[in-house]
């Protein structure tokens, strides 16, 4: 039933009149079942001049988890625009029932808005609905019996035992005095330039591609996994916060001017990111040789 809906508001926000943003949403999925794929549909009908952006990986979804975003092309009849998306989304909480709403963003050069179409509710269903009981009573359970006997050894070295057990207690005690903090050191400086390789990795996929051809969506990859990253190596959250937000948390300069230049790109200002996300790189590098060091000269 959900799914006609659906497609029923796809095609009938095509022909709707009128000059202002009407957002829809709501669950296509009849219920909610843990860490099972639900889906999530949003529409948006707004005049052709206008400038919307529909919620990307970095939104909350809050209590569903994002897995992935279906664009549907702009459809665009009598100066009015039609967009339409389907999420995937989880969840691994437990409730009676779950709401969502989410909004589309109308930018323009001097702020950004959001509109919201009433917040949609579905059901949980629980997995298992009944546990099955014992059909056997403890009493009437078959036993079987072997009357054969087993040798038992009588004696145990209680006293070799405990000496064993204070020299092993002893001896890592001595390791650890002597070696613990070098050794706890190497571990975190292997993990550190692990996690450096795949995001050096990663990042400059997305950069290769953005040389290629400018997609926003690549753009907006590359923005996400450079706060993911750079957020586990300076432990402040950059992914919750907005371009003047970072500049107040971080303080740079470099970084603050790359990211509105990115930001410029993203919202359709700018036709070029490869420029931002390469200085952005550089600071990342920075971040990973400070944060390298501290666990490589002790």
């Amino acid at each position: 039933m959900k799914q006609f809906i659906f497609c029923f508001g796809l095609l009938a926000g095509l022909h709707a009149s009128g000059q202002e943003i009407k957002v829809t949403n709501g669950f296509i999925s009849d219920s909610v079942k843990v860490g099972r794929v639900l889906h999530f549909y949003l529409t948006a009908r707004y005049p052709a001049s206008l400038n919307i952006l529909f919620p990307d990986s970095s939104f909350d979804y809050n209590p569903f988890e994002f897995i992935r975003k279906t664009y549907f092309t702009t459809r665009t009849i009598n100066q009015m625009s039609y967009d339409s998306a389907v999420y995937e989304l989880t969840t691994f909480e437990i409730a009676p029932q779950f709401s969502l709403a989410l909004p589309v963003f109308r930018i323009s050069a001097t702020d950004t808005s959001r509109y919201y179409a009433v917040a949609d509710t579905i059901p949980f269903q629980a997995v298992l609905q009944n546990i099955p009981q014992d059909t056997v009573a403890l009493q009437q359970l078959p036993l079987k019996t072997n009357t054969i006997q087993q040798q038992l050894s009588k004696h145990f070295n209680y006293v070799l035992a405990g000496l064993l057990v204070i020299a092993l207690g002893i001896f890592i005690f001595i390791i650890r005095m002597l070696f613990g903090k070098r050794i706890k050191n190497y571990f975190i400086a292997r993990r550190l330039r692990k996690n450096y390789t795949k995001f050096s990795i990663e990042f400059n996929n997305l950069l290769g591609q953005l040389r290629k051809q400018f997609q926003t969506t690549t753009a907006e990859a590359a923005a996400t996994l450079w706060k993911k990253y750079v957020e586990s190596l300076t432990g402040k959250p950059l992914t919750r916060l907005t371009t003047k937000e970072i500049h107040e948390l971080l303080k740079n300069d470099g970084i603050d001017a790359a990211l509105r230049q990115l930001d410029r790109s993203i919202y359709g200002f700018e036709q070029t990111a490869t420029e931002p996300l390469e200085l952005l790189k550089k600071q990342a590098d920075r971040f990973f040789q400070e944060k390298l060091q501290q666990f490589s000269h002790d």
